[in-house]
């Protein structure tokens, strides 16, 4: 049995709180070309898990490998299209393009180890962070170790605030 699995519960889940839509993918399912992304499968499961919950439903998706990140333009200085591809899922333009008919207010990302946020044409995308930060050496790029918390109003709305984790990293 998957070691995630077993104490986490299935990577991918859809299930309603307090009026918001949470769902979790697996974007480290490997294309044709060894690179991650969602699938054909779990474009098929999510867009009926969109259904099932109606297009005017809030909804909030999460995954590890980020859909969409400026990483490495902005704190490496890289913009080619390899890079990209390496940091984000190959099938980000069908997630967007998908993600559209819905009424998705927040997609919340990982893998980068830095906080950003990003509004695409009224979609936010923000990557969390991580609470090892630059792997247990202090911040990254700017971003202290620490997580978003999202919360979720008696009305529908949405907020969220990043979390520095309250300690220091001892340099080497």
């Amino acid at each position: 049995m998957n070691i995630s699995k077993k104490f986490c519960g299935p990577v991918r889940r859809s299930f309603i709180h307090k009026g918001v839509h949470f769902i979790t993918l697996n974007s480290l399912v490997h294309d044709k070309g060894g690179h991650c992304s969602i699938g054909e499968e779990q474009m098929q499961w999510l867009k009926s898990a969109l259904d099932s919950a109606g297009v005017g439903t809030p909804t909030v998706i999460s995954l590890h490998i980020p859909v969409l990140s400026l990483y490495y333009p902005v704190v490496e200085g890289d913009i080619t299209a390899s890079k990209a591809i390496t940091d984000m899922i190959s099938d980000t333009r069908q997630v967007i393009d998908l993600l559209r008919n819905y009424n998705v207010k927040l997609v919340l990302q990982g893998h980068q180890h830095i906080h950003e946020e990003i509004l695409e044409r009224g979609q936010r995308f923000i990557t969390g962070g991580a609470i090892c930060s630059s792997w247990w050496y202090g911040p990254l790029a700017d971003t202290q170790e620490g997580y978003v918390l999202v919360h979720v109003g008696a009305d529908d709305t949405l907020t969220w605030e990043y979390i520095d984790y309250g300690w220091e990293a001892i340099r080497k």
